[in-house]
């Protein structure tokens, strides 16, 4: 058992994650046996990380303390000292098979030594019902939702609902004539477009409505409401840079970074989302970096500083 073991619950309350150092067990809350329902979750992969970088020392990225965030994902931590990788559970109220754990997918600029960032839960609302509430407030859900997308099918989107105040029904409109009252629904689009998806969730005080506009493929972007975001971190950089796309879902992503020079020296892939780049082998400058989808530019105006 490693020094950093963790535990917490998927956001609906169904599942419980334990961590044991190459180990994370997944229980069934909803089960009538729920020690019996005990699963492996996810066996810790082998991956180890140099530290201090270029010293030929490894650490183990195996299985540390776990945290919950208001995204619904579940954040795990390494077991060992001295880390700049952490792990998410991107689907924690899935069943074993579905929860796409994705292992030391997150790169931190700093080492960190078995922590966890505190993640403060400033919509939890009141308890209705319960002894501890003395506010006797009456509060409707907030809706709140977020996607993912499949990563061998551009249309077809998993939505999870990370609505506040313990919301009990839920209804979507994806934008496209058709709908859902499930959770935590799967989607899968007949084009390339641009989406307006809205989430309506209920609880015994009332209901609320979140939309916003899902850019699906390079179609999408002859709409004069879209624009793509484009977050750097950190910038300027020495080896790893964060590029993270909000609000747009690329049908086939892809990069180039140019030199000032205009040269180019670096190209590849690119997915919604979250993406690392790895830049140290470059001389220092500034770099300007131009994004695609398919063959189609759609950004040009992200520059990139290496130190």
């Amino acid at each position: 058992i490693g020094l950093g073991a963790g535990l917490d619950f998927s956001h609906d309350n169904t599942k419980l994650y334990t961590s044991n150092d190459t180990l994370i067990y997944q229980y069934d809350l909803e089960s009538e046996d729920i020690i019996g329902s005990r699963v492996d979750a996810a066996i810790y992969d082998g991956n180890v990380m140099e530290f201090p970088e270029g010293s030929g020392n490894t650490m183990r990225t195996a299985f540390g303390p776990l945290a919950l965030a208001p995204d619904g994902r579940i954040y795990i931590s390494a077991a060992t000292a001295g880390n700049r990788l952490m792990s998410t559970i991107e689907r924690p109220f899935a069943d074993q098979e579905s929860i796409d754990l994705r292992q030391s997918s997150i790169r931190f600029p700093t080492q960190y030594i078995r922590s966890m960032p505190n993640h403060i839960h400033l919509d939890l609302g009141p308890l209705a019902g319960s002894g501890c509430d003395t506010l006797g407030i009456e509060t409707p859900p907030l809706s709140r939702y977020r996607y993912v997308q499949d990563s061998t099918d551009h249309l077809s989107i998993d939505f999870v609902e990370i609505a506040y105040y313990e919301p009990e029904g839920w209804y979507w409109d994806f934008g496209d004539g058709s709908t859902s009252n499930e959770r935590f629904p799967t989607h899968r689009y007949a084009s390339n477009g641009v989406y307006e998806v809205c989430l309506t969730t209920e609880n015994v005080y009332g209901t609320d409505e979140h939309c916003k506009l899902l850019p699906l493929g390079t179609v999408s972007t002859v709409d004069e409401e879209v624009s793509l975001v484009v977050n750097l971190f950190p910038n300027p950089t020495e080896d790893y840079l964060h590029v993270d796309i909000s609000d747009y879902l690329f049908e086939r992503g892809s990069y180039v970074l140019l030199s000032s020079s205009g040269r180019v020296v670096q190209k590849g892939s690119l997915q919604s989302g979250k993406n690392i780049l790895y830049l140290a082998q470059l001389p220092s400058g500034t770099y300007s970096l131009h994004i695609y989808d398919r063959e189609k530019l759609l950004d040009q105006s992200s520059l990139v500083k290496i130190r």
